[in-house]
């Protein structure tokens, strides 16, 4: 009938294990003990474990068997060794909690014992295959040992063996890698020789930029750059004059300025360029009136040049007419030593000397 109490497995915790309480009075299940002339009563594991007292007990047993195994398990014992030796004590007290379990519900405990069985089953394959696995890795690592220690022998015995030839290997090894270095540093003399070149010749064309255009770092960054970049570049033959060839350059520079910029130039260049009218006709009126200005003065300056020129003529006629005078008087001295009728050769010296300070003045 379910109204019964079920049948409960034996325990299986250990007789060293087990709980007693002593008495002076025998009870159900008590046995006696000659030694202390008591009768003992087992009260874990119980034949009714329905209390709290019987987890409290399997609790404490529990622990005190993990922490046992923990302080073999620091002491770097064997962890297969220690697991099998921790896996029947845990089963012994999951059977226990089953004993406990099944006493107040029998459908309850068959399960949990199912399932505990299960997970021992399957953790026990685990533990086979795991153990199977870390033989045959050991077994293969000896054997790597075993192939490396022979490996290593033969090294050595090779070393012992051949001792010319390595010295033979490192010779020849040391004499290529000389001829690669003596080629390194060829290449090395050449590229620096090259170097020097390129630099000499990157100063000289500095320098024939300069000689063109000696303002050039004003300009070098102007916004006309990209204007300059887009024009086309004219060609010319090799046999062309420099002349046509410089005149190409500014133009194609002029074409880059707005119109504004190029009557500016034009007026500032019309003197160097012979096309006064042609400035005059294309500058704004400032420019007009400026170059009409300086075409004035440049009238003044000739006139004034043109009239010294006549002066000069004049002097230099009068000056003739003196020294031919000056040479008649001389020979009439000559001729006549004692007459002193026209003027004297010191006066006329003087005269002539006059005449030539105004000249030059």
């Amino acid at each position: 009938p379910h109204f019964l109490t079920p049948r409960l497995p034996a325990s299986l915790i250990p007789q060293g294990d087990r709980v007693t309480e002593a008495s002076l009075f025998p009870s159900r299940g008590a046995t006696y003990r000659e030694t202390d002339q008591k009768w003992h009563t087992v009260v874990f594991p119980s034949g009714k474990p329905s209390s709290r007292a019987d987890a409290v007990f399997l609790d404490q047993w529990v622990s005190g068997t993990i922490e046992k195994y923990a302080l073999r398990l620091s002491r770097k014992e064997d962890l297969f060794e220690a697991v099998e030796n921790l896996l029947p004590i845990l089963s012994i007290g999951l059977h226990e909690l089953v004993r406990q379990v099944t006493h107040h519900c029998l459908e309850r405990g068959m399960v949990l014992e199912k399932i505990w069985r299960t997970y021992v089953e399957l953790f026990d394959r685990v533990l086979s295959e795991l153990k199977a696995s870390v033989a045959h890795h050991q077994a293969r690592t000896e054997t790597i040992k075993e192939e490396l220690d022979a490996t290593h022998k033969e090294l050595i015995d090779m070393r012992r063996q051949h001792p010319r030839q390595m010295q033979q290997l490192i010779t020849t090894l040391e004499s290529k890698f000389s001829e690669r270095q003596s080629e390194l540093e060829d290449q090395l003399r050449f590229r620096e020789a090259e170097s020097i070149a390129v630099s000499t010749q990157l100063r000289e064309l500095q320098g024939e930029i300069e000689t063109f255009f000696p303002l050039f770092r004003h300009y070098r960054s102007t916004s006309l750059k990209p204007l300059l970049a887009a024009l086309p570049i004219p060609h010319v033959h090799d046999n062309v004059a420099a002349e046509v060839a410089i005149a190409d350059d500014f133009k194609r520079i002029l074409g880059a300025l707005p119109i504004e910029k190029r009557k500016k130039i034009g007026a500032l260049t019309y003197t160097l360029l012979g096309l006064t009218r042609a400035a005059q006709q294309s500058g704004n009126a400032e420019d007009s009136a400026a170059v009409r200005e300086l075409q004035a003065r440049h009238d003044r300056l000739k006139e004034e040049n043109s009239s010294l020129r006549q002066e000069v003529r004049d002097m230099q006629r009068v000056l003739r007419e003196i020294q031919h005078k000056t040479a008649d008087m001389d020979d009439d001295q000559e001729s006549a030593p004692r007459l002193h009728t026209g003027p004297s050769r010191s006066k006329l010296s003087a005269a002539a000397s006059q005449s030539r300070g105004a000249l030059d003045a």
